[in-house]
């Protein structure tokens, strides 16, 4: 089953500036008198800067399902976590850098000491989902944790 990630109101439009701040200097770049391999570079660069940061705000999701649960964010940023290696989650608020473009988050760790934060937007069913798939997995209390954004 695949869920999107929730997102805080200012990061659709933060991202989508980026983007297009990137894509509109790439453009400009490509039309002005500088060298062809500083514009072939500096546009590349732009552009990849540019995909990347609209990638992320479109393309992170989290996918429950055949064993595993994988987490993505835009292009590059890519976790594949067997179920049976989850050990808990648990309600967070954390800004940290995540594969998460909420504050208000799941925090599943898995392993020994590993943990990845996500943020789905249907976060009630997105739990169910993987308790059915993984009825091991502890979760924490919600009671504990700051009351979540719908």
């Amino acid at each position: 089953m695949r869920f999107a990630s929730r997102k805080d109101k200012w990061v659709n439009p933060f991202f989508w500036a980026v983007a297009l701040v990137c894509y509109a200097l790439a453009v400009f770049v490509a039309f002005s008198d500088e060298s062809p391999g500083y514009k072939i570079v500096f546009f590349l660069y732009a552009a990849a800067t540019g995909l990347f940061a609209q990638s992320y705000v479109t393309g992170t999701e989290y996918i429950i399902g055949q064993g595993q649960l994988k987490v993505r964010g835009g292009i590059f940023l890519r976790k594949t976590i067997p179920l049976d290696s989850i050990v808990k989650i648990e309600p967070v608020t954390s800004r940290e850098g995540a594969t998460a473009l909420s504050k208000s988050r799941l925090r599943i760790h898995y392993g020994r000491w590993n943990y990845v934060d996500v943020s789905p937007e249907r976060e009630e069913e997105f739990l169910e989902k993987l308790q059915e798939a993984a009825p091991h997995v502890r979760m924490s209390p919600a009671e504990a944790a700051p009351a979540r954004p719908g």
